[in-house]
């Protein structure tokens, strides 16, 4: 848990105790889990870009976060380009970015046979 209370640094080292990197710490900026406090020490700099993004609504937020969430199992299950795949789904930061994360994912699975797991997987977005 972050408790407002704990600079970058710290946070940093908690990571890296949990088997973690300085990614853990961006990825929780870049979702909108956590954000840097006015006069706080600055993760790094791409912590400052993140502050300067259109915050997401909660509901919005929830449902980026549900759709991506589907999008890592479906890739898990597949077992393909699961590398180049997860930095499509790490890239989506707004649902503007979905569409075409999803068409990316659509040309890879069904380029590999996966055309009915990319299908539930669109329903499963869609839903959202």
């Amino acid at each position: 848990m972050v408790d407002g209370g704990k600079a970058a640094a710290d946070l940093l080292l908690t990571a890296k105790g949990f088997g973690g990197s300085p990614e853990i710490l961006l990825s929780l900026l870049k979702e909108g889990f956590i954000r840097e406090a006015a006069g706080g020490e600055k993760a790094s700099p791409a912590a400052a870009s993140s502050a300067t993004a259109t915050p997401l609504s909660d509901e919005n937020r929830e449902k980026l976060y549900a759709a991506k969430s589907a999008m890592r199992r479906y890739i898990k299950m597949a077992a393909v380009e699961i590398k180049a795949l997860s930095k499509v789904v790490d890239d989506v930061k707004a649902p503007a970015d979905l569409a075409p994360a999803m068409r990316e994912l659509k040309a890879v699975f069904e380029a590999n046979g996966f055309g009915e797991a990319f299908a539930n997987l669109s329903k499963e977005v869609a839903g959202l």
